[in-house]
């Protein structure tokens, strides 16, 4: 029985959320084979003076069968009476030097280029033909190679300024209006080879489904639409469990709770959603989740540009960290200066302090023992000092820090006040050594006050 799509699928275009077919433009995306002739034909048919233009992307991989595509498409825009862009591009060079597929590169270069031309143009929508048959293909592939719930949704009908109008119909009625209305189509050979996975699953592995279920396509449309609707109630569960455990804070970094995480049954599941920007891959996952569930504090892991580090009750998603030589001098006429994450500021006090019970972040030392320029650096293997309260007893401040219950996440960012004579004074917010206390000796004393996550006025 042939099919005239006509009426349904102009329901189908005023049903795409934020589409108002007769106010917004269209910039239809043709290759000139079947689907996009027919998308063509439907669109301009959508209502009087529809406001669009056929745009063609020449990827100059098939010689002169290329070049004909596109004198077919710009003869197709001129019969319609619209605008034609077209766009040649070497497609071969660019999956040479980008190091991926041709069909990634092809794929890349037509959503750029489309896009491109949307903006400069003033379009509303871009418009491609892709139909149900293109979303169970890549159902399949997904599910081939391995992928979580966002990978089993088919292809969306709309992805910002990209509408697929054409999703909800089959390649048989797609056909059928194709006979109806009589249309003409430009082949490609290339979509008969079984070298590119996506024809090995339209060629070799459909048609073994269709023999197993003759509704198979049906039936996979209904799981995908689904599927779809599980992915909606997922999404919102992820942004609502991600206002509650994941916090940005002034240094830039993801800090997420893990504490109740690991009592939740979906807990690795959830974390791995609340990872995804980091582009966490499963092998990691796995090994991360066992150290959240172990609580193996300054456990570390690689995620693309960033690293995730276990924290005592959290994951912490920060660039990946390097050795840094980064210091600020300080002057004896210096008042304040700009740490990475917080100001030291130095003032000279004019009566000598009798006790210590100020907070960790204020210390005042001996003014005499001080040689100027001063240092303030991260700590280096090696480092030592006289930690107050040991009565000059030395110890490493690695030691220091493990008896201090440092995480590895605190010791990177620890921060030493170093003498001009190399001998650390104080560590910040920490521990003063012994040498620079105050005593009955004192004639002078200077204080250090840190404040934590602030920034000079000059530079906030």
């Amino acid at each position: 029985m042939e099919y005239d799509l006509g009426q349904t699928f102009r329901t189908s275009v005023a049903q795409l959320p934020g589409v108002r077919p007769e106010l917004d433009s269209f910039l239809l995306a043709i290759s000139g084979g079947i689907d996009s002739v027919v998308l063509t034909d439907l669109m301009m048919n959508l209502g009087a003076n529809p406001d669009m233009a056929l745009a063609h992307c020449n990827f100059q991989l098939r010689g002169d069968a290329s070049d004909g595509d596109e004198a077919f498409v710009a003869n197709l825009a001129a019969e319609y009476q619209v605008p034609f862009f077209s766009k040649r591009f070497d497609t071969l060079a660019c999956a040479r030097e980008t190091g991926g597929s041709i069909q990634m590169a092809a794929r890349s270069l037509r959503y750029d280029w489309l896009e491109e031309v949307r903006v400069q143009e003033g379009y509303t929508w871009i418009v491609t033909a892709h139909h149900q048959q293109d979303s169970i293909e890549t159902f399949l592939f997904h599910f081939a190679r391995g992928t979580g719930l966002p990978g089993l949704t088919g292809i969306p009908q709309r992805n910002g300024h990209i509408i697929r109008p054409l999703l909800p119909f089959s390649r048989k009625q797609i056909e059928s209006h194709y006979r109806v209305s009589g249309l003409t189509h430009r082949e490609d050979s290339s979509n008969a080879e079984t070298k590119y996975a996506r024809n090995k699953i339209r060629h070799d592995i459909l048609p073994v489904l269709r023999k197993l279920n003759p509704g198979f396509a049906q039936a996979a449309a209904r799981t995908i639409d689904n599927l779809q609707q599980t992915q909606s109630l997922w999404e919102w569960a992820i942004a609502y469990w991600r206002n509650e455990l994941v916090e940005e804070r002034k240094d830039g970094h993801l800090y997420i709770r893990t504490d109740s995480l690991v009592e939740m049954p979906f807990g690795r599941g959830l974390l791995f959603e609340l990872l995804r920007p980091a582009e966490v891959n499963t092998t990691i996952m796995h090994d991360l989740w066992l150290a959240v569930r172990e609580q193996k504090t300054g456990a570390l892991f690689p995620a693309g540009t960033q690293e995730i580090l276990v924290n005592r009750g959290e994951v912490i998603v920060r660039p990946q960290q390097t050795e840094t030589t980064w210091s600020v001098q300080i002057e004896e006429d210096t008042p304040s200066v700009q740490l990475l994450d917080g100001i030291l500021m130095m003032s000279i006090l004019e009566n000598i302090p009798e006790g210590f019970d100020q907070p960790s972040s204020v210390v005042q030392v001996d003014a005499d023992e001080l040689v100027f320029p001063l240092h303030v650096r991260r700590w280096r293997a090696g480092d030592q000092f006289q930690p107050l309260g040991m009565e000059g007893k030395h110890k490493k401040l690695k030691d220091y820090f493990t008896d201090q219950k440092y995480s590895r996440y605190d010791k990177e960012n620890a921060w030493i006040l170093v003498n001009g004579d190399d001998r650390i004074c104080w560590v910040v917010g920490e521990r003063l050594d012994h040498r620079f206390r105050i005593t009955s000796a004192t004639r002078r004393s200077i204080e250090f006050i840190f404040l934590k996550n602030t920034k000079l006025e000059s530079e906030s």
